[in-house]
């Protein structure tokens, strides 16, 4: 189905199974491009000034929400065992993952030693935090939606044309009945009279 879409505008990639593998090829190159782009990017000095390619923008576009590409933040979870320091941020993302908030007066974490209020950082509490990326996947369904819609509108209208050409042709048929009974109604009273 993509290949045939490639075709229609223009590109020769072949039909089935090689216009497929043609259209994979094509995508994983233009994913690799797009990654040598952004390394490039970064990077100070000669190298990184190179100038973006025209179809850049399209590329951002694609690829651009991928968490592979531009990955979310995330704490790490996991500390040692013995600094209270690293109880309190453990016990600060243990607490935020349960939703609680550790600024509240009521809100106290015990170590083995000693009982301390913990307040986070604030940084930390305004931030919010996406684990997964977002999904484009509405954005599908709509379009997807979109053209179902359309292709139902164009598929009533070729039915109503082609309905209407069969009330045409009834209509033709029945005024040719209509002559060939006028005629064979005169043949009848012409045999009759003679």
């Amino acid at each position: 189905m993509l290949a045939e879409e490639m075709i229609k505008h223009g590109y020769n990639v072949g039909l089935g199974k090689e216009g497929g593998e043609r259209c994979r090829q094509k995508y994983h190159n233009l994913m690799k491009q797009y990654l040598q782009i952004m390394k490039n990017s970064q990077r100070t000095g000669a190298e990184g000034s190179k100038p973006l390619p025209k179809y850049f923008s399209l590329l951002e576009k694609l690829f651009g929400s991928k968490h592979n590409i531009h990955p979310t933040y995330v704490i790490d979870s996991f500390t040692g065992v013995g600094d209270s320091r690293d109880m309190n941020t453990s016990a600060y993302v243990t607490a935020t993952k349960t939703g609680s908030r550790l600024g509240s007066s009521t809100s106290t974490i015990s170590t083995p030693s000693t009982s301390t209020t913990v307040t986070p950082e604030p940084e930390q509490c305004n931030r919010s935090r996406k684990l997964k990326p977002k999904s484009n996947s509405e954005k599908i369904i709509e379009t997807l939606k979109e053209l179902q819609q359309q292709q139902i509108q164009e598929n009533q209208k070729h039915f109503e044309a082609i309905r209407q050409q069969f009330i045409q042709q009834n209509e033709y048929k029945k005024e040719l009945l209509n002559i060939f009974r006028s005629i064979a109604k005169k043949r009848k009273r012409s045999s009759d009279s003679d």
